[in-house]
């Protein structure tokens, strides 16, 4: 189970909202959950619900009513969790919580413009900057015990890693790669044939400056009309094959290193490369991947460790929930 975190979802919707809600003040207070007497209210859970609804409409995604209610019932649910995690972590807070609450705070400032475009976009969701910093100092707290119990509880065995690298070969297979620099003149397919000429014999004056002992990247600077690889000397780093387009790709890989190449016609113009490094496709060994085997292993056994804890703090806690739960999502249509 996923904490919600109060800071980011917060200040996502400062920093998206465009209208102030409408001001309802006896459905704002009505309490939605309570946590061993702890309110949650209608309020707290509509910020959390816009904002997510804010950032789904600015990737052309809308909720119907039905999908609002079931948001609004997840939402909630987080929000229960996060507040027993929070009671449970009283005795636990960092010894530098302030300093963190501030340090923040003044990173969201920054991101807004100053502390007078935070209040403010702050106030069109209903929230004074107390508020938030209360909010921010909380949502720290919550961060830190998770972090903390994951720390304490997750464990990744080597035979348990092993495994993974022995049934995931393929995952550590390295393809060949090359490094190569390159220099282009553009010319679009249709140019006509004389454009076609002068830009071909342009190149060839190139190749020879370059035969004669030019530095490639001082030239690639200087004529290349690459916008994204020119300024670093025509160096396009590493890439396997299929990255690049076929003639190229075959001019890169068959060059040895340190190799000029001839003049290269591909679809966006003609180029002049210069493969600098190679490296043969391999195999990582166990020894080499079994940190990153760790870090994947840890990643995957967080939401069950969580989930037991929230669960056993849940089954000692009472929590009362007084929002009507929502229709079951609809089944999917069958062929």
């Amino acid at each position: 189970m996923k904490i919600i975190s109060w800071a980011v979802l917060c200040v996502a919707t400062a920093a998206v909202a465009a209208d102030p809600p409408a001001t309802n003040a006896p459905v704002a207070t009505a309490v939605l959950a309570r946590v061993n007497g702890t309110a949650i209210k209608r309020q707290d859970v509509d910020v959390m619900v816009r904002g997510i609804r804010q950032n789904l409409a600015r990737h052309g995604r809308s909720l119907s009513d039905d999908d609002v209610r079931r948001l609004e019932w997840d939402v909630l649910d987080e929000m229960v969790v996060r507040e027993l995690v929070l009671q449970a972590s009283t005795n636990a807070v960092p010894a530098d919580l302030d300093q963190r609450v501030e340090q923040q705070l003044a990173e969201i400032q920054t991101r807004l413009g100053g502390v007078q475009m935070l209040t403010q976009a702050l106030a069109e969701t209903g929230i004074t900057l107390d508020q938030y910093r209360h909010r921010v100092r909380e949502n720290l707290i919550v961060d830190t015990a998770i972090r903390e119990l994951l720390r304490r509880e997750i464990r990744v065995a080597p035979e348990e890693a092993r495994a993974f690298y022995e049934a995931n070969k393929a995952k550590f297979h390295v393809p060949e790669t090359v490094r190569a620099s390159h220099i282009l003149l553009r010319v679009p397919a249709d140019a006509p044939e004389p454009v076609k000429a002068e830009k071909k014999l342009q190149m060839n004056v190139i190749r020879a400056r370059l035969e004669s002992g030019e530095s490639f990247a001082d030239v690639a600077r200087q004529v290349s009309e690459d916008p994204g690889s020119a300024a670093r000397g025509g160096d396009l780093g590493y890439f396997a094959r299929g990255r690049m387009v076929p003639e190229f790709d075959e001019a890169a890989f068959t060059l040895k290193t340190n190799q000029l190449s001839e003049v290269v016609t591909t679809q966006f113009g003609y180029h002049l490369l210069l493969v600098t490094d190679h490296k043969p496709a391999r195999e990582v060994p166990f020894e080499e991947a079994q940190e990153e085997i760790g870090r994947v292993l840890t990643a995957q056994k967080q939401p069950e460790v969580i989930r037991q804890y929230t669960d056993g703090l849940r089954a000692r806690a009472k929590v009362e929930v007084l929002l009507p739960k929502p229709p079951p999502p609809p089944k999917p249509a069958t062929p």
